[in-house]
């Protein structure tokens, strides 16, 4: 196929193969610009009317206009070839990534978010994607997801009967098995959930670096899916929360019912969890820097110990001479502040204590020092009434 030319799509290299077919990266010659082609395998649309359901599809697909979600362009046929015209995803797929080793978990989240943003998208026109895995997710060099192949998905919404019915004349069970919900594997009908357990494998696997269930043989991994339940992603890597490990057994409930009813819902979930390691890592922050009140508290007491020796070195023929008793005297309240931390109070006391002994030690200054004030509005009445007492006796 490279070097052909399908319609006006020069054919450039292979990009990569799956179950439905083979994609290559090709030129549009008429607008320029690069594509990707998905060459359907041979005798999967066996006949016109399955063909022009597809076509059908395709335009549907067409109208899914999400940054997370790889745009379908047209879908054609030529000389017995059937392929789709796709946006071309410029990075690594999500397995290749996965592949060198567990990613940290708040990528694995932003992964994940993006990953759910996608699928809600297209829930509002009424498409379940069927197959999501680490292979058909790319990440760009910038760390943006894009979602491919909804070319498998289901129409839930569909008015035409022939459309919908084409997905079970095509093959019935469409999936990858690692990632197929416990309802696909039994040929249940499947709804938006089906999608979030496979976005629970997928976070599992790409915050641990192995599969929620490890068997090679499918029978004995079929088996796994229906009846076990998954070691915890904690056991695997203990570096991962709580909440996050919550949010991933969650998605892989073996219920349906038990799962988040939306990919909304993992969506904001994924983000509050997010939230919540952020807002304890700023309050661990706050809790190591000084409170303003302190900073205040500390300036007014150096205003104080100011004042005190600008009064001591005054000159004695601006001050009346009084009783020795009565001069230069000074009263130390105690710091009280609505705070009750621990460090703040021995913050305190600390001032408190030093600015007194340093006080002592100045001969000509008396200092009162009441140790029993505990409320602000006693603190005013107690200096006021003092230093009315002192006013009087100074005139």
């Amino acid at each position: 196929m490279i070097g052909q030319t399908l319609g006006h799509y020069r054919v450039i290299a292979e990009v990569g193969s799956g179950g439905m077919g083979v994609v290559y990266r090709a030129h549009d010659v008429r607008l320029d610009r690069d594509v990707a082609l998905k060459v359907i395998c041979h005798g999967a649309l066996n006949s016109k009317s399955a063909c022009e359901r597809f076509r059908k599809e395709a335009l549907l697909l067409s109208k899914l206009a999400h940054p997370n979600i790889a745009q379908v362009y047209d879908f054609d046929v030529q000389d017995g070839v059937q392929f789709l015209i796709m946006e071309y995803v410029n990075g690594n797929t999500l397995a290749q990534r996965i592949a060198s080793g567990a990613v940290p978990e708040e990528t694995a989240k932003v992964i994940g978010i993006q990953i759910a943003s996608a699928l809600e998208h297209a829930a509002e026109v009424g498409i379940v994607h069927r197959d999501l895995k680490p292979s058909n997710t790319m990440v760009t060099s910038q760390g943006n997801v894009k979602v491919l192949d909804f070319g498998l998905a289901r129409l839930l919404r569909s008015d035409d009967k022939d459309l919908t019915e084409s997905f079970v004349s095509m093959g019935g069970v469409v999936g990858t098995l690692p990632y197929m919900s416990p309802e696909q594997l039994r040929g249940e009908p499947v709804d938006f959930r089906s999608d979030v357990y496979s976005l629970g494998a997928i976070l599992y696997e790409a915050s641990t670096g192995s599969r929620p269930f490890d068997s090679r043989v499918s029978t004995g991994l079929i088996c796994d899916i229906l009846n076990k339940t998954p070691t915890p992603p904690r056991l695997r890597n203990r570096n991962l929360s709580v909440g996050f490990e919550n949010i991933i057994q969650r998605c892989l409930a073996k219920e349906a019912i038990h799962r988040y009813n939306t990919a909304s819902e993992v969506r904001v979930a994924l983000e509050s969890s997010r939230g919540i390691v952020e807002g304890r890592s700023s309050g661990k922050q706050k809790s190591k820097t000084i409170s303003p009140r302190l900073l205040i508290l500390v300036a007014l007491l150096l205003v104080a110990i100011w004042g005190c020796i600008v009064v001591t070195w005054r000159s004695p023929k601006r001050i009346p001479r009084v009783n020795a008793a009565l001069a230069n005297e000074l009263v130390v309240l105690p710091v009280n502040t609505n705070d009750r931390n621990s460090e703040t109070l021995a913050f305190d006391n600390g001032l408190v204590e030093t600015l007194t002994a340093r006080l002592t030690q100045l001969r000509t200054i008396h200092f009162r020092w009441f140790r029993q004030v505990k409320s602000g509005r006693e603190v005013l009445r107690t200096y006021s009434k003092h230093a009315s007492n002192l006013v009087q006796r100074w005139a």
